[in-house]
């Protein structure tokens, strides 16, 4: 009987433990690279959502003996993100 006034003070306690997270924030880091591999230009800056789950792509075939290829990702583009298209190199 004695721990019968604990059970409120639990459920009270539970549901004051609700809180609502401001969304987090993601950094987002783009480069750019020429033919031979080294960067020319590198961007970053910060995003409120997450990218999307990456999309299933069907990889065509390969177009020469010693390509290579390059899987699609999701690309910040503004306010939103875009898909950009795997391809062969």
């Amino acid at each position: 009987m004695r721990a019968m006034w604990m059970i409120p003070l639990l459920g009270a306690l539970g549901v004051s433990g609700c809180v609502v997270a401001p969304p987090r924030e993601h950094v987002v880091e783009r480069e750019t690279v020429d033919q031979y591999g080294r960067v020319i230009e590198r961007d970053r800056y910060v995003v409120d959502d997450p990218p999307p789950a990456p999309l299933v792509e069907v990889v065509p075939v390969r177009p020469y003996l010693g390509a290579v290829w390059i899987g699609g990702y999701w690309g910040h583009e503004g306010r939103h993100w875009g898909w950009h298209r795997g391809y062969w190199r």
